[in-house]
């Protein structure tokens, strides 16, 4: 429980837990926000070179009543590359308050935001026999790099967690061309990106961009 008091060693028989829902959130870019049914086409795009507040976009919902998220959320991203062949991107979860404060867990070594996931996009393809529907599993033998003006869907898994988000708080998917991490671990280097030119998000229509989350009801 970011920011909150958090529950510790509550017993499970197995993980992922049985009961878990999972419910998708369409990305819209032309509002910055996450919805429940698909919204119409649009996109948005970020300077792949920049390594601050210029060079990620976000998607935000808030939460209307008390919200379990434990297990793999999977993000579906349609993204295109302009003015280079690959792109390196990064995704994190977080949660924040009602003045857009990100919350954090004091997990000891560093503050926990909540959790990320990255990929080349050039190594994008899955293992159709590994993957499941929230936890996509790429191969990484294969190189296909973007060609001008190619929109490409790529599928991942986020690390697992266990987060509460409180009625009022909301919940941020952060999309970025760098090692986006507000709090960095000292284990945790920062990543070499191979980045030029500008990302472009697509979202909506046929671009069926979403936020796969793991949902429980109860504890």
């Amino acid at each position: 429980d970011p920011g909150g008091t958090d529950r510790v060693n509550v017993p499970a028989e197995d993980f992922p837990l049985k009961n878990q829902q999972l419910k998708k959130f369409y990305l819209d870019s032309a509002t910055g926000t996450l919805v429940p049914e698909l919204p119409a086409e649009s996109s948005v795009s970020y300077n792949a070179e920049a390594d601050d507040e210029t060079g990620r976009t976000s998607f935000k919902m808030t939460f209307q009543e008390d919200t379990n998220i434990i297990g793999y959320a999977k993000i579906k991203l349609w993204v295109e590359a302009q003015g280079y062949d690959d792109m390196d991107l990064f995704l994190r979860i977080q949660k924040t308050n009602d003045q857009g404060e990100i919350l954090y867990q004091d997990s000891i070594c560093f503050l926990y935001s909540g959790p990320d996931t990255m990929l080349r996009v050039s190594l994008r393809e899955l293992d159709p026999e590994k993957s499941t529907e929230n936890e996509p599993v790429q191969t990484f033998r294969t190189v296909r790099k973007l060609h001008p003006g190619e929109i490409v869907p790529i599928e991942l898994a986020f690390w697992p967690t266990s987060m509460v988000f409180h009625k009022g708080e909301t919940l941020e998917l952060v999309v970025a061309g760098y090692d986006y991490m507000p709090s960095r671990p000292m284990d945790r280097p920062t990543s070499v990106v191979e980045n030029k030119g500008t990302h472009v998000i697509h979202t909506g229509g046929k671009y069926d961009s979403y936020l796969l989350l793991p949902e429980v009801p109860e504890l």
